[in-house]
């Protein structure tokens, strides 16, 4: 199966979630091919981060699948980008992605996505107002992984500055993090 998500989407936690229905997960790791030969049928494949392992244009994927196949070992496979959308040099390996069942994670609505957004500020054993999570669910790009990094930041600057997050706070956070992102696209 194929799984394609922006970041944070939960991508590796799906993975995992699979890896742990087998006896035994084989993950393939950026240019590292080791314990393809433990694969047998009671064991499954895990890329995780297909976009990865396209520095040598998917070798690595492909013989991957390849001992997949030999084994008949299932084979999960999360991506941030759909497979048609990465220079893989063996079109066998696209061919054998797109054999498999795939699965999209669409981008968040806005019920998920303050879900998600009191989890992320709950995870970091944060306690923040609602009316601060909406403030900012009004304002930010509807992205896991953008949610994941404002989170993160606003976070970080409570902590340096000693203080509770607070709707200023985290409206200064937010005015400069969208200003690091403007520069960033600005140099890209």
């Amino acid at each position: 199966g194929l799984v394609v998500g922006e970041r944070a989407a939960g991508n590796s936690l799906l993975a995992h979630m699979m890896a742990d229905r087998f006896e035994h997960a084989v993950w393939l790791k950026q240019g590292v091919l080791g314990g393809l030969s433990d694969l047998d049928a009671r064991s499954i494949l895990i890329i995780d981060g297909l976009e990865t392992f396209m520095g040598d244009g998917g070798d690595a994927v492909f013989h991957a699948l390849e001992a997949a196949r030999a084994a008949q070992a299932p084979v999960f496979v999360t991506s941030r980008d759909p497979p048609e959308a990465l220079a893989f040099r063996k079109p066998d390996a696209l061919s054998r992605l797109r054999a498999g069942r795939r699965a999209e994670i669409q981008p968040p609505d806005d019920a998920l996505l303050a879900a998600i957004a009191v989890k992320l500020f709950t995870d970091r054993q944060l306690l923040v107002e609602a009316d601060i999570a909406h403030y900012l669910l009004r304002r930010v790009e509807r992205s896991y992984g953008q949610l994941a990094d404002l989170t993160a930041q606003i976070d970080k600057r409570a902590l340096e500055a000693g203080r509770s997050i607070t709707k200023p706070l985290a409206g200064q956070v937010l005015a400069d993090f969208e200003a690091g992102q403007d520069n960033a696209d600005r140099h890209d």
